[in-house]
């Protein structure tokens, strides 16, 4: 998923309980980005996720200025 800032994404999602990667060492020449599996994702938590991913996002543009 292409992020600006993969560092501050990656640290908002496990300060909310979920581990994703950033995408450096899985790119060669694409953009930032976090690595997201949702292989074992229960349905029950997908909204959470999806709730606590964009608040991340929101997280990194306020705090590290977008």
């Amino acid at each position: 998923m292409p992020v600006r800032d993969e560092a501050a994404v990656v640290n908002g999602l496990r300060s909310s309980g979920w581990w994703v990667a950033a995408g450096a060492r899985f790119r060669s020449a694409s953009g930032a980005g976090v690595r997201i599996t949702v292989a074992e994702l229960l349905p029950s938590e997908a909204g959470r996720f999806a709730a606590d991913f964009s608040q991340a996002l929101g997280e990194r543009q306020a705090t590290y200025g977008g």
